[in-house]
């Protein structure tokens, strides 16, 4: 619905907004001045926000921070106040610059003993005039940051419900004390991720390389990750690949989505789960190398090893690779209509498929969607079938015709005949229902679908499509 706005309410509003402006108990006061020539002196975008340090070594103590400023001339000293710490901490009260430098360093010392898995808090202010709280440096006046002496844990890694097909790793993870824990390479993908558990056991997922985080549009506080990164070359994006058992194993994971919940008490998707010592990550979406379609919704877990625990990676045998289909050439053709639409798309027109084994037919580049579609005739008497296509997927008893960057593909029905194409289509294959199905008197698949024409983006449109054999 769209808001009308009330040229008398506006007049009002205005009246109500300047008697504001001039009224005595008004306690606005404008923002601090910068001088001029003002250094505009900050605290370096290229710090690490958690640095780590070893604990077995007496002289891995100090992390340096980078301070800048936008001359090299003179000698600066600015003051440094210190908003927050943990014990244990040594930090100067000032940074300064000498004649002819840009970059002046603040170092943090750890004092007294450490042990591995403990971290320390700071938050640091620079303050006087010739810090500019309005600059746009790429740095800031404030910066809060940590400084980890991890504990480095082997632990088993797993999907729940897949060790027969993905069997057991390991993963080095570094416990970096606070609740939080680092993977720097997880499973040989050259991907480094964070790990940060909530008061309530909820599990953030960050990193430095992740460039791919999606807000949820439908539940505050949700994220989706995107373990991919944009081809400029090929205008898509391309997954990184998980390599389990390293990259000479048959099988790996080609495509990752991982999905972080962390605002609700009682229900969340990732989560450390304490009866269990156990860490579970959900992935909204994971695809096997293995496999055409991808699986929504899977778990990624992992335990520590506890003292004195051997474990040895497990990846079951190769499966044989299963009877070719049949020969490449042995094509039969369809008559392909719509229903309510048959004229929209020119009329009626072939499309040819090859035979796979008794009851199957792989459509390449299925009606111009740029996927191969397999169909197969799981039983001739009630009509069941099966959809299956390399990048295509089910998803709560929908098949949606995907494109290989993962986005909703185009199909071009009867192009050359007609111009007008389908910019979203999924086909309704619910189980116990009849919109998907063979008939076995016709001999035609009868395909109920949801889709969009043209650049018409705001409104489904229902049909039927139907695929007869020409025998």
């Amino acid at each position: 619905m769209k808001r009308i706005f009330n040229i008398r309410h506006a007049a009002v509003l205005a009246v109500m907004a300047l008697t504001a402006a001039c009224s005595d108990s008004d306690d606005w006061q404008p923002g601090p001045g910068v001088k001029d020539g003002c250094q505009q002196v900050h605290f370096s975008g290229s710090n690490e926000t958690v640095s780590e340090l070893e604990a077995t070594d007496p002289y891995s103590r100090t992390v340096t921070l980078s301070v800048e400023r936008n001359t090299s001339a003179g000698t600066l000293t600015v003051p440094v106040t210190v908003e927050m710490k943990s014990d244990g901490l040594e930090i100067p009260g000032e940074v300064r610059f000498e004649d002819g430098q840009l970059t002046a360093a603040l170092s943090i010392t750890v004092t007294g003993e450490v042990k591995a898995g403990t971290s320390y808090g700071y938050q640091l202010l620079l303050e006087g005039d010739e810090v500019d709280p309005y600059a746009d440096n790429g740095g800031t006046m404030r910066w809060a940051g940590e400084i980890s002496f991890p504990l480095s844990q082997v632990a088993k890694m797993w999907i729940d419900g897949l060790e027969d097909v993905l069997g057991y790793w390991h993963e080095t993870v570094k416990d970096m004390g606070g609740g939080k824990y680092r993977i720097n390479n997880w499973m040989n993908s050259g991907i480094g991720i964070d790990l940060t558990v909530s008061a309530n056991n909820a599990i953030t997922i960050s990193g430095s390389q992740l460039k791919e985080i999606y807000a949820d549009t439908w539940y505050s506080g949700d994220s989706y990750i995107y373990f991919n990164e944009y081809n400029s070359a090929t205008g898509n994006y391309d997954y990184y690949k998980f390599y389990p058992h390293g990259t000479d194993a048959y099988i790996w994971i080609d495509e990752l989505c991982t999905y972080s919940y962390y605002e609700s008490e009682s229900f969340r998707y990732s989560y450390y789960d304490p009866a269990d010592d156990c860490f579970c990550i959900s992935a909204a979406w994971l695809k096997l190398n293995t496999e055409s379609n991808g699986r929504n919704w899977q778990v990624l877990k992992f335990k520590f090893l506890a003292d004195g625990e051997e474990f040895e990676d497990y990846l079951p045998e190769q499966p044989e690779t299963p009877d070719e289909p049949d020969e490449p050439g042995n094509e039969v053709t369809f008559t392909a209509s719509f229903g309510d639409y048959y004229y929209t798309f020119g009329g009626s027109f072939n499309v040819t498929a090859e035979n796979v084994g008794d009851n199957g037919y792989l459509f390449k580049n299925f009606l111009g969607c740029g996927d191969d579609i397999t169909i197969t005739i799981d039983d001739r008497t009630t009509g069941g079938i099966t959809m299956q296509g390399t990048y295509s997927y089910y998803y709560d008893g929908l098949f949606y015709l995907t494109a290989s960057n993962g986005y909703a593909a185009y199909v071009y029905p009867n192009l050359g005949v007609t111009e007008n194409y389908i910019n979203y289509m999924y086909f309704y294959t619910a189980s116990g229902t009849d919109y998907a199905k063979w008939n076995e008197t016709d001999k035609t698949f009868e395909l109920g679908t949801y889709f969009m024409l043209n650049e018409d983006t705001d409104n489904w449109l229902w049909d039927t499509l139907y695929l007869k054999l020409n025998e």
